[in-house]
């Protein structure tokens, strides 16, 4: 069912991988904002949120946890072990400042070390880089993360935010990034994220293009819709 092209040119489509079907396992990078404008619901929606998004893993897949605030703090590594991330999300405290551009670089240089080739950062936070805590530019986790084909799906609560940067991360990275008013909704957009990062496919093409660093524009088409 599915026609792969690049620059215009059918390629020949070698294999289709179904993540639930196969059972292929995924890495994901919590990321939780732990700023003290967290402090109180917002924390806890976001510890709800969480929850929900481990609620809806299967075994085998890898999580990692980072929280920050004024720095950035590896809370968990990467572990298939649910319940010891569930601990380090159930163990977060509010406090401190934003240092957004180092929690983003940490994120996307954790999910780099993964253990599979599907890696994801779930990236959440209430506020912006203020007062010049990161010792990272704004670009260094954008590089990193498209050199390492990570994405970034990221959320942001309240009004206080960055959206440029956050809709910068997602778009450049082919993912989303997802703007709330309250940390409400979490709960339930965790919880379709974590479904839906399980049900893609993996596509394997062959082509006989230089890897000289070149882009070129793959699409990929079933039926009557397409994507590129």
């Amino acid at each position: 069912d599915l026609n792969v092209t690049i620059d215009g040119a059918p390629v020949n489509v070698r294999s289709v991988e179904n993540i639930t079907g196969d059972e292929l396992p995924i890495s994901v990078v919590l990321v939780i904002d732990t700023s003290e404008s967290m402090l109180g619901k917002p924390l806890e929606d976001a510890q709800a949120a969480a929850f929900a998004f481990l609620d809806n893993l299967a075994p085998g897949d890898e999580v990692a946890l980072i929280d920050f605030d004024s720095t950035v703090k590896l809370a968990q590594p990467f572990t298939t072990d649910l319940d010891a991330v569930r601990a380090a999300i159930d163990g977060l405290v509010a406090d401190g400042g934003t240092a957004l551009y180092d929690a983003a670089y940490t994120a996307a240089e954790c999910a780099a070390g993964a253990d599979t080739p599907r890696r994801f950062v779930v990236f959440l936070t209430d506020g912006n880089e203020y007062g010049g805590l990161s010792t990272h530019l704004a670009e260094d986790a954008l590089m990193l993360a498209n050199e390492q084909n990570i994405q970034f799906y990221t959320f942001g609560v309240g009004y206080g935010l960055d959206p440029n940067y956050l809709s910068q991360l997602a778009e450049m990275t082919r993912a989303r990034s997802l703007l709330y008013p309250t940390s409400e909704a979490l709960a339930e957009a965790y919880s379709f994220l974590a479904s839906y990062l399980r049900t893609q496919y993996v596509v394997r093409i062959s082509t006989d293009l230089e890897p000289d660093g070149a882009e070129h524009t793959v699409e990929v088409r079933v039926g009557d819709v397409s994507a590129d």
